[in-house]
């Protein structure tokens, strides 16, 4: 045991390793630390892994009363908890065999396309312009998540988180997609086991979804590092993130490029380690902006939509390929004023930065007939177009073009 203070000293075995990955999360007794650990470490501002890993093990034998030998085993444990697990494809591809990996979005065309639906472990975002029906597939989602398996769910009881940074969920429209979605199982007067059991369900789905309002990035951050306790006892399968633009846009402005990119790197990560430490379905939506308001830490944003464009077979590099020549936008698009003229190109928001930190990207567009949605980015998809409506079923899917 070295007993000098100093970088030596701070870490067991092994525990640097990944350990920044992990570094915000809280110290608590779900790691199997006694409650008067906990208490010491929090009154010696220790509170998370990183804090407890910087401290020289001579430190913390004063913090914990303990002995050199208990230092070191716990530091060990601490580790075992927060470092991610080595895993190879076999070991990631048999747990997946014994579980829906997927959560359809009950748009045929669709999931066939993406494999099954939203994917488990990973982060999708859907990025349209406001009224497009970005929020009605987050409500279908979540009206639909909590359903057995075998009527397309991740099964009976599994719980929703939705972060509703824009104050639009709608407990009401989640009941009535749920009705028209799942009859057999919510409507009363279609369920095979009675409209008592019918109501029940109903009443169920809605307190198996927790709804948390962050006012600010970083109260949106903190409730992401402390939520892990939530997703465990309510059975969170499903993450909802609606959306990761307003609360951006509102608390950085045009030059704080920088701040903004840090945090949404940040948010990202963490969305991202709770996807896949408890194998979620993460669902974030974006808006849209204009690209001769919006930069991204003073850099213009328009080679990525160029990739965009390239994957969505655009003629037009600087636009989403429904608003090359639109009527003015309002609501959630436009630059941080919210505002958009037909003459500047609608690209997703928040840029480059927020572009990397998402593995399947979804493009909702409106066209006076009809709307579309693309698969504009996925590891497991081409480029697909599907044309759907929002109905009373949330969103449903037309036929294909003629």
């Amino acid at each position: 045991l070295n007993n000098k203070p100093g970088p030596q000293a701070t870490s067991a075995p092994s525990t640097a390793v990944g350990v920044a990955g992990m570094a915000t999360r809280k110290l608590t007794t779900r790691m199997g630390l006694d409650e008067e650990v906990v208490r010491r470490l929090s009154n010696a501002g220790v509170t998370n892994c990183k804090e407890l890993f910087e401290q020289p093990e001579p430190q913390l034998m004063i913090i914990l009363d303990r002995s050199p030998f208990q230092v070191r085993q716990l530091l060990t444990q601490v580790a075992s908890r927060c470092v991610p697990e080595i895993r190879t494809a076999s070991t990631i591809l048999t747990a997946r065999s014994k579980q829906r990996s997927f959560l359809p979005t009950r748009m045929p065309t669709l999931d066939t396309t993406l494999g099954g639906g939203l994917s488990r472990g990973s982060l999708t975002e859907v990025v349209g312009p406001a009224g497009v029906g970005k929020s009605q597939l987050c409500l279908t989602m979540c009206a639909c998540a909590g359903l057995p398996e075998a009527l397309g769910g991740l099964g009976e009881g599994t719980g929703v988180l939705f972060l509703d940074t824009e104050q639009k969920f709608s407990p009401h429209r989640v009941q009535e997609i749920a009705k028209q979605q799942a009859p057999s199982w919510y409507d009363e007067a279609e369920c095979s086991d009675g409209p008592t059991v019918a109501q029940e369900r109903l009443a169920q789905l809605l307190r198996q979804i927790t709804v948390l309002q962050p006012e600010e990035s970083a109260s949106l951050m903190e409730q992401l590092e402390s939520v892990e306790p939530l997703l465990i006892e309510s059975r969170v399968g499903l993450i909802v993130l609606d959306s990761v633009a307003a609360l951006a846009r509102k608390d950085f402005g045009v030059n704080k490029g920088v701040e903004r990119s840090k945090a949404l790197v940040g948010q990202a990560a963490a969305l991202k380690r709770l996807a896949d430490a408890f194998d979620l379905a993460v669902l974030i939506t974006n808006q849209v902006t204009s690209s001769v308001n919006d930069n991204n830490g003073g850099r213009s944003i328009g080679d990525q939509t160029a990739q965009l464009s390239a994957i969505t077979g655009t003629s037009n590099a600087m636009a989403l390929p429904g608003q090359r020549h639109g009527p003015p936008v309002s609501g959630g698009g436009g630059g941080l004023d919210g505002k958009a003229t037909s003459s500047d190109a609608l690209i997703p928001a928040l840029g480059n930065t927020w572009h990397h930190c998402v593995s399947t990207r979804l493009v909702c567009e409106q066209f006076p007939s009809h709307r579309t949605l693309t698969v504009a980015k996925s590891p497991l998809a081409a480029a697909t177009t599907v044309p759907f409506q929002v109905t009373a079923k949330g969103l449903e899917e037309l036929a294909p073009y003629s």
